[in-house]
């Protein structure tokens, strides 16, 4: 499907709490259609950390989301 695919996720960051595993596919990041790295970096963007937010990812054939706290850039 066409998205972000992650390539790693960092521990005990709030993605990997969250559930999020490195193959999984970001389809929509808070309502967003996530196409490309550069959608990405605008849906970012427009958010501060610890603001909540709902990810619609795919991993192995289905489709789930997720909801969590972002982290602080590091």
């Amino acid at each position: 499907p066409l998205g972000f695919y992650i390539p790693q996720v960092k521990s005990g960051s709030t993605a990997e709490i969250a559930g999020i595993q490195p193959g999984d596919i970001l389809l929509y990041f808070n309502g967003v259609r996530i196409s490309n790295v550069d959608i990405l970096k605008t849906a970012l963007y427009a958010h501060s950390a610890r603001d909540k937010v709902t990810l619609f990812l795919y991993r192995q054939g289905g489709e789930f989301s997720v909801e969590l706290y972002l982290d602080a850039a590091q």
